[in-house]
């Protein structure tokens, strides 16, 4: 099922999925080049991550630019507490790393379309 997305970024025009093809990913309005660029979900953790193209190493990502199936290396280290969730992006699919301390740590699944 896809659906068109507007994402909303305050004080510009927003951004319209005009392909109308279910998207993975969302790009936020970025006020300096050290802020986030784009979030996705994880289901693992139930909540959003972020990665960047912007900014100064090793925070920068290479990303292939494609919302509906994303390629994003290296890899998306996300720490909160004593939760660690390590994951590469590749193809639209999350290959959640070992190092993972959640479920779904080693496993390989399909993005989930943004509502």
């Amino acid at each position: 099922m896809s659906a068109v997305v507007n994402i909303r970024r305050p004080g510009k025009k927003p951004l319209k999925n005009t392909f109308n093809l279910p998207l993975v990913l969302t790009k936020l309005g970025q006020d300096t080049t050290e802020d986030p660029e784009y979030t996705f979900f994880c289901p693992a953790c139930g909540t959003h991550h972020w990665f960047s193209t912007t900014g100064r190493e090793p925070n920068n990502h290479c990303f292939n630019g494609d919302m509906h199936r994303p390629t994003v290396s290296p890899a998306i280290i996300t720490v909160t507490g004593k939760h660690r969730c390590c994951l590469y992006i590749r193809g639209g699919y999350l290959q959640y790393l070992p190092e993972s301390t959640h479920d779904l740590a080693g496993q390989t699944i399909k993005m989930e379309n943004l509502k």
